[in-house]
């Protein structure tokens, strides 16, 4: 396809390209909490509806695609340029009707988004912490990791954005979760070690907490091992550091399944009698 939209033909029409799709716009779902599909529930439909997908899709007219006259390099380049400082123009006319503009940052360099030199302002690590944030939350998962990165390079040992990192990576199409349960793993393990540096206990349960949550999907998802002593374990570990967690639970859907298990029940009614 020729014209603006060619920008956004990212898959084949095959098996594999449509199947990569539909899981990227589920994935996006998961991430704004809407209504969606296990990754393997969404593995099941789509193999049951992909001959029927199949048979339409080769009744429809093919058409020929005239690739013109070869190219010189300097014609490509320019075209790259032009796409280049249109994506740019894009990209701070989105930030600036956010709110607070935070330019972007990261690995780009001025030259690169053709910014003024008035855009580029100091900006402090809470303010990236919170933009980062915000991103998570509006679905551009790569974009927040970005700024989570630049936080950290001012405040390379910060528990909670470390946390916040291993966490958004779970939002990635392409996550393996179990890199993210290593890294929260270390992280826990050296607050132990280091607890005068690191007293805020509500942090520490946020790494716990996060923890049962991805080892649950992990073992749904992707066959990962574990039992649920292990996952017990650290949702107790957060309850005890932050009580308020227990209310979270209660309407988490990265743990429904567990919501009706005994000693989940139990461990909610422990620590809903030790807020009295």
């Amino acid at each position: 396809m020729s014209g603006p939209l060619s920008l956004f033909q990212a898959v084949q029409a095959d098996k594999d390209g449509t199947f990569k799709l539909l899981s990227k716009l589920n994935n996006t779902l998961v991430a704004q909490s809407e209504p969606c599909q296990s990754e393997n529930g969404l593995r099941i439909l789509f193999d049951k509806l992909w001959p029927d997908f199949k048979e339409k899709l080769d009744q429809a007219p093919q058409v020929p695609v005239d690739a013109g006259p070869e190219r010189s390099d300097s014609d490509v380049l320019a075209e790259i340029l032009s796409k280049e400082r249109m994506h740019s123009r894009l990209l701070v006319a989105i930030l600036r009707s956010m709110g607070s503009f935070v330019p972007p940052i990261g690995s780009f360099e001025p030259s690169a988004l053709a910014l003024s030199k008035d855009d580029y302002v100091a900006v402090s690590f809470e303010e990236l912490r919170t933009e980062a944030l915000k991103l998570r939350k509006s679905g551009r998962i790569v974009t927040a990791l970005e700024v989570f990165q630049k936080a950290l390079s001012l405040n390379p040992e910060h528990l909670e954005t470390l946390i916040d990192v291993a966490v958004t990576r779970t939002y990635l199409p392409s996550s393996v979760y179990p890199e993210s349960i290593y890294t929260l793993e270390e992280l826990v393990k050296k607050t132990a070690m280091e607890q005068a540096s690191h007293p805020e206990a509500s942090i520490i349960a946020k790494a716990y907490y996060n923890l049962a949550c991805i080892k649950h999907i992990a073992r749904r998802d992707q066959d990962f091992s574990c039992s649920d002593d292990e996952i017990f374990a650290d949702l107790e570990q957060a309850f005890d550091r932050y009580p308020a967690y227990v209310n979270t639970a209660l309407t988490d859907n990265d743990l429904l399944e567990m919501r009706n298990h005994a000693r989940f029940k139990a461990l909610v009614e422990r620590y809903r009698r030790a807020e009295r």
